[in-house]
């Protein structure tokens, strides 16, 4: 037998790595088992927060952030970045917004959780592009428009606070438009020099 098929014979087989192994379990049960386990998990937290004294509406929120982190990396490296944008940038503008929000008004601050949400949702539509580089770039304008405009409003004393949340969703409305018409005239541009779209999918990557 000569050197080289003796060599490949006696490779071993390839095996899946971990990251893979642990995607295909957690694939092999239904999206409704997935729900109440994570629900359960949230459940079982605040329980134990409970009994132990400790802030149960952080406990959840970090659990709830875990958990999420959690099923975007058993999705891809893409919906990892996605979903760490997200929080990080829920904590950012929770923060912020809580500087110019009154307390009358800060019954508005609870929309926020929606939009990020509604923007890697959007996102995910354009696949011209990264999906978390369009959720980045949506939800830095929300921020900056949303701020802004509350900022605004509390030194001029006439408007609401809660309208700079109100602004951040069409801030984030009109970065995810011009998105859609950058991704539009990209494929033209691609078409006209004969090369395939461009196409980021969110399928699972390593």
């Amino acid at each position: 037998m000569p050197r080289d098929e003796r060599s490949r014979t006696s490779e071993p087989p390839h095996r899946a790595s971990i990251l893979t192994r642990v995607r295909t379990a957690y694939y092999g049960y239904p999206l409704r088992t997935r729900l109440f386990a994570g629900l359960g998990v949230v459940t079982v937290l605040a329980v134990a927060a409970r009994l132990l004294s400790l802030p149960v509406l952080t406990t959840v929120t970090a659990a709830a952030a875990a958990l999420l982190v959690f099923a975007a990396l058993m999705r891809s490296s893409d919906a990892v970045a996605t979903a760490l944008i997200s929080i990080a940038w829920l904590v950012l503008a929770y923060a912020l917004f809580l500087i110019p929000v009154s307390v009358a008004d800060s019954g508005a601050l609870l929309l926020l959780p929606l939009l990020p949400l509604l923007v890697s949702l959007a996102a995910t539509r354009i696949t011209a592009f990264p999906v978390w580089h369009t959720t980045l770039l949506a939800l830095l304008v929300a921020l900056i428009t949303g701020l802004g405009t509350a900022l605004a409003g509390m030194l001029a004393e006439s408007t609401p606070g809660a309208l700079g949340v109100l602004c951040a969703f069409g801030g984030a409305g009109l970065a995810l438009l011009w998105r859609v018409l950058a991704a539009y005239r990209l494929r033209r541009t691609m078409s006209d020099l004969g090369a395939p779209p461009p196409a980021h999918g969110d399928g699972i990557r390593g």
